[in-house]
């Protein structure tokens, strides 16, 4: 009887590891390479949004400014007056279209514990757009409506009461323009007021999500006020 060995070959796995390696040294710089880009992405989106922050503590900062201003030039130093709601003189505050708050860009807040603050940032920036409008009003009616029917009634160096202006120009000019005093410095008001809360608000929101430091706080220094005119001054002394 014929035996016949069978030689069986093992098989041969050499190549496998250089492949293995391979495809772990690409899977490795793929996995390095998208957590990289994703701590860019997230590094890039907190700068943006702190930037976000700073531009719109800025434009409050500029805002509050204007109105301050406006308040110790043309408000302030009139208050105690003859008559404070004429006597206080027309001031133009400028064009201010430039001043504006964008409640949408702080729609990352939505998601978090800070969602107030696009509410009280758009808020802000209705109330200041008021104010400056109730300025505006103030000083076109009593320049181009009230100071020319003065000036006809009276001479410079009078200082006329209510009454007798009343009399002279008619009650409703005088009212018109006691209305109009009364709404300017009550949307002034309000609108500092306002613009304070909401930079106290965006530094603790910033402090709380990136920490101190990251969004900027404002500093005001106040020009010195202007004194009312000596005519004013007589009136004040009457």
């Amino acid at each position: 009887m014929i035996e016949i060995a069978a030689e069986v070959s093992s098989p041969n796995y050499a190549w496998v590891w250089p492949f293995s390696r391979t495809l772990l040294a690409t899977f490795a710089g793929a996995a390095v390479a998208i957590l990289l880009q994703n701590w860019r992405d997230k590094l890039n989106r907190k700068t943006a949004e702190v930037a976000v922050l700073n531009r719109t503590t800025i434009a409050l900062g500029q805002m509050q400014n204007e109105l301050i201003n406006y308040r110790q030039q043309a408000i302030e130093p009139f208050l105690d007056t003859h008559v404070p709601f004429i006597d206080m003189q027309p001031m133009i505050i400028g064009n201010l279209t430039h001043l504006r708050l964008h409640a949408d860009d702080f729609v990352f807040l939505c998601e978090t514990e800070h969602r107030q603050v696009p509410l009280q940032v758009g808020n802000t920036d209705l109330i200041f757009i008021r104010a400056a409008a109730a300025i505006e009003t103030r000083t076109n009616y009593h320049m181009k409506e009230f100071q020319p029917r003065l000036a006809s009634a009276f001479e410079r160096s009078e200082t006329p009461t209510v009454e007798e202006i009343q009399q002279k120009i008619g009650v409703v000019p005088v009212t018109m323009l006691r209305s109009h005093t009364d709404a300017m410095q009550l949307y002034v008001d309000e609108a500092l007021k306002q613009i304070d809360k909401c930079i106290a608000l965006l530094k603790k929101t910033g402090k709380a999500i990136y920490g101190k430091g990251r969004v900027i706080t404002i500093e005001r220094i106040s020009p010195t006020a202007i004194k009312p005119s000596n005519s004013q001054e007589r009136q004040q002394g009457d």
